[in-house]
Parts: structure tokens; C-alpha cells; sequence
């Protein structure tokens, strides 16, 4: 073999300059009977040693094993991929650079047996600064990436129907509109409602409630998409959300959902009926106002006698995309500047709003972006001076509400910019978020305090 000058990874992270063959004899009894398992490979990525755990973990021996390309002997793959492979040595060759394993990478033995790993891939730095090859050390944390997954699990499920409780419904419904908005795709929703629920609790008791509630929930799941999800509200409330679905393919799928159910007949308690309601997310709508629409067409379901569908009207949108705000006096703080300023903004979020729905081109319409976010940023600065001045008690935490609402103005300026986002939206987060979740609520209680 010949010598190559390379390094070494010390306990604490610093690469040292050594010969192969110091190198191999370090590993090799360093290394050999570790837990953790290694592999050194040339400059070309061939292997030249494995330790035994190593050799457990892939099923390959190191003689086996011995100058054989990295791939041939570790295949690697994210949990989510069946067919593709990954090779970080070779991007360790590439780029001189530490890779670390993500924590969804699969490793496939020589048997065909998977698990999960975690480690790290450092290029080994010669003499001349050149990568002579490369050290992997990894490690198998199948058995705690399992745990892992399965606390994940019960943290996002409903614990007795298994459908997604309220926690991941709100995490995840953000990521779906903004999808939806991104790539232009229809989203819609519906609400489902056991129709006299009640009774069955009063005549039968809870434990049979709670076996109808299971049972219907997994009859929904063999009735709708893998791409859709069901979730539990609580009680016999249940949402299912249904990706690149628009309103007239979701009262489909509702009516569809409500017959079937209808002709289910569950133990002791016989047939149980269901209101629905539905409603497609309509483009720069707010989320609350989506979830009122889609709550309001299931209590018109109920009201209309129970058990059937009921869709949205898009007349009855509340965002204030739709009718934006005009200046109240009960707004007013008392003070001058401070209430001139939260007129111009509704103002300049008004003229982006017009803006956007007369089709300007958007250079027009970024110009007056800027206008309003440069203007926010003067306002918040203005703001914070004055309440430092007067010795407001609930500075900071004021300050970091601005903060935050800066970093989301300024982010949502950016992706409208890769085309990514109608202005109406930024409009949205002016008057829904600054406007009525800021400066009425928590503005509001300074006001005693500049009066």
C-alpha cells in the first residue's frame, strides 16, 4: 500500500497530519473494537478498513470489503426514497468538506436489512492541504429513531381514534395554504358533525360513544386520499383537509362520505348520521376566515335537518382582504403622532390592496410594498422611543412583538418578490395581523400611558 500523508480526527474535532500506515495502525487499535463503527477509504473513495462494528452493521468483512468502491459496500438512502442512493464520500472528495447524516438516513446491509444511522464523513487532509481519502464513523439509532417517530406519533394523534388531534391541525394547515398560494393549487376543507351525539352518550353510555367516534374515524380513513388528513377537533367534531381539491370536487367527495356512513350500521347503536360542511380556501384569505366559512356551512347543514352537505358561500368570506378597515375614533390612543401614524398605515395598506386587485404590474405594486414596510419600520422606531420615554413597564415585551412582526413583513416582501405571493396577502398580514392584532389589542395597552 502506498504511503499517503493524511490526518487523523482527534477526540476534539482537530485534524492531525499523519502517515497512512500511522493512520490505519491508530484506527485499528483505537478504533477496532468501538461500539461506533469506521471506515477509511483512499483519495478515489475505495475502502481500505473497516472495524467490527462496521463489519456487523454493513455484513461485509474488511478483506471483503478491502479496495472496493464506498457505494458497492454502504448503500445509503433517505427513509422517504426506494430508489435512489446517497454517497457523502464522494461529496466529502468533491467538496473537502464534513458531511453529517441527516436523521432520516437508511442504511441497507450486505443482507438487504435496513436501519437507521447517524455519523459524520471527514475528509482525511494530506501534507499538500489535498483530501487523501476520507474517515466515516457512524452509529445504528434504529431502535431510538423508533422512539422518536412513535412520540412524534402520539403527539400529533388523537389518542382514540388515531385521527390528528387540534396540535398538528394548527401546525400544519399554515404549510398547506402556503402550498396552496405558492404553487396555485386548490385546497379545501370540510367539517363533519355526528348528528345527535348526544343521545347516544345519554342512552347508551360514553364507552359506546367512544366506540362509535373510532369506528367512524377509521371508516373515513378508507374513504379518503393518502394526501388528505383527518383530524379530530374534539368531541364529535372532525376536519379532513384535502390538498389540490377545489369546491365542487370536495362537495363531492363530502356527499360521498355522508352516504356511506349513513348506510353503516355500527354496534348496538345502529345508524349514526353526519353534517357536513365544506368550503375550497380562497386566494389571500385568512385562515380564520376559512375555518369560519367551513364552520358556518355545517351549522347551515344542521339547521337544514341534519345529514346532509352543506357548501361555503364565498360571499360570506370575513377576511379583511375582501372590505378593508376604515379608521374608528375607539382606535385612537390619545396620542397625536402615534394615532397619525396607524392612520397612514391602514391608508397605504388600502392603496397596496387596490393595487393588487387592479392587475399593476408588480413593479408598481413593490414600489408601494417598500413604501408601506419602510414606513412600519419608521413607525415601530417612533413607537419603541416613546414608550422607553414615558417608562412604559411592558417594553420589552412590546419590542419583541416587533421585532417579530418585522422579520414577518420583511419575509413575506421576499418571497412576493420570487413571484411566490400575491400582494393581497402582504395586505392580509398589514390589517389582520399589525392593524387588528397589534395595534388594537396589544397597542391598546400602552394607550392609559400616553393619554
Amino acid at each position: 500500500m502506498d504511503r499517503i500523508e493524511s490526518s487523523f480526527v482527534a477526540p476534539k474535532g482537530e485534524l492531525v497530519q499523519e502517515s497512512n500506515k500511522e493512520l490505519l495502525q491508530r484506527v485499528s487499535t483505537t478504533f477496532f473494537f468501538l461500539h461506533e463503527g469506521v471506515i477509511t477509504t483512499d483519495a478515489a473513495g475505495k475502502i481500505l478498513l473497516m472495524n467490527k462494528s462496521a463489519e456487523n452493521l454493513t455484513g461485509w468483512s474488511s478483506e471483503e470489503a478491502y479496495d472496493k468502491e464506498f457505494a458497492e459496500v454502504f448503500h445509503l438512502r433517505h427513509a422517504a426514497a426506494r430508489e435512489s442512493t446517497i454517497n457523502p464520500v464522494k461529496e466529502v472528495l468533491e467538496t473537502g468538506k464534513v458531511s453529517h447524516a441527516p436523521a432520516d438516513i437508511v442504511l441497507i446491509d450486505k443482507n438487504g436489512t435496513e436501519r437507521y444511522i447517524a455519523g459524520t464523513c471527514v475528509p482525511a487532509i494530506g501534507k499538500s492541504r489535498a483530501v487523501t481519502g476520507v474517515i466515516i464513523n457512524f452509529r445504528d439509532i434504529t431502535t431510538a429513531w423508533q422512539k422518536q417517530k412513535h412520540k412524534e406519533y402520539l403527539s400529533h394523534r388523537d389518542v382514540l381514534t388515531g385521527a390528528f388531534n387540534r396540535f398538528f391541525f394548527q401546525k400544519r394547515i399554515e404549510e398547506e395554504i402556503s402550498w396552496s398560494e405558492r404553487y396555485q393549487e386548490p385546497l379545501s376543507m370540510m367539517m363533519l358533525d355526528l348528528d345527535y351525539f348526544k343521545r347516544i352518550n345519554d342512552t347508551w353510555g360514553h364507552p359506546v360513544g367512544d366506540l362509535v367516534l373510532k369506528e367512524l374515524a377509521q371508516l373515513i380513513r378508507g374513504l379518503i386520499r393518502k394526501t388528505d388528513f383527518l383530524v379530530r377537533l374534539g368531541g364529535e367534531e372532525f376536519i379532513i383537509v384535502m390538498p389540490q381539491t377545489n369546491g365542487d370536487d370536495v362537495a363531492r367527495a363530502a356527499e360521498k362520505i355522508r352516504i356511506l356512513l349513513e348506510q353503516h350500521r355500527y354496534p348496538i347503536v345502529g345508524q349514526v348520521t353526519v353534517s357536513i360542511g365544506v368550503a375550497e380556501h380562497i386566494e389571500g384569505e385568512t385562515f380564520d376566515s376559512w375555518y369560519g366559512r367551513v364552520d358556518g356551512a355545517m351549522y347551515q347543514a344542521k339547521d337544514n335537518g341534519r345529514n346532509c352537505v352543506k357548501i361555503a358561500d364565498k360571499q360570506e368570506l370575513r377576511s379583511v382582504v375582501a372590505d378593508p378597515p376604515k379608521w374608528q375614533e375607539e382606535w385612537e390612543s390619545g396620542h397625536n403622532g402615534i394615532d397619525k401614524q396607524h392612520r397612514e398605515l391602514i391608508e397605504m395598506g388600502k392603496l397596496l390592496y387596490d393595487l393588487s386587485i387592479q392587475g399593476i404590474e408588480s413593479k408598481t405594486v413593490l414600489k408601494q410594498l417598500d413604501r408601506v414596510l419602510k414606513y412600519l419600520a419608521e413607525h415601530i422606531e417612533y413607537e419603541e422611543k416613546l414608550l422607553l420615554q414615558i417608562g412604559y413597564p411592558g417594553f420589552l415585551r412590546h419590542k419583541e412583538t416587533h421585532d417579530r412582526l418585522l422579520e414577518i413583513a420583511f419575509n413575506l416582501r421576499e418571497i412576493y418578490t420570487q413571484r411566490r405571493l400575491r400582494p393581497a396577502i402582504f395586505f392580509s398580514f398589514l390589517i389582520d395581523d399589525f392593524i387588528f392584532g397589534h395595534i388594537l389589542q396589544e397597542d391598546n395597552d400602552y394607550f392609559p400611558y400616553v393619554k
